[in-house]
């Protein structure tokens, strides 16, 4: 079920820190498509999507930004959870505003947007396939 934002829709700008405390800027990725993942460590449906996401990571790391965002956890424990599960994409920490801009409550949940920052696709990450990411570029 699509939440948030629609297909078509400019994605709602923000700053994030990262998971070392470093801040991203989301507006500051334009010219590159990006692949938002929201996902919690809590969740056996997001363990079931990671392979899938840190592939997409591998495969199209140079096209497209791919940036997951965390709901919910404490930094250290996201970094030991995706060491653990050698997930080498970077991770955000979601605030409270941006949830509720992108009405992330339920994970997993993939939103991406083409390189010009408009939202290509929103649904479970189950739904993103090869062909659907390659439409963004």
């Amino acid at each position: 079920v699509a939440s948030g934002v629609d297909v078509g829709d400019e994605a709602p700008d923000f700053t994030l820190a990262d998971t070392y405390g470093d801040d991203v800027v989301l507006s500051s990725l334009r010219g590159k498509p990006v692949l938002l993942y929201f996902w919690a460590t809590g969740c056996p449906y997001c363990e079931d999507q990671h392979p899938r996401i840190q592939d997409f990571h591998e495969t199209y790391g140079d096209s497209i930004a791919v940036i997951s965002v965390n709901i919910g956890d404490d930094p250290q424990l996201i970094n030991a959870y995706m060491a653990d599960h050698e997930l080498t994409f970077p991770c955000l920490v979601a605030t409270s505003g941006m949830q509720a801009d992108y009405e992330a409550s339920s994970v997993p949940h993939a939103v991406v947007l083409d390189a010009e920052g408009l939202v290509t696709f929103n649904d479970h990450p189950g739904y993103l396939t090869e062909n659907a990411l390659q439409e963004s570029f």
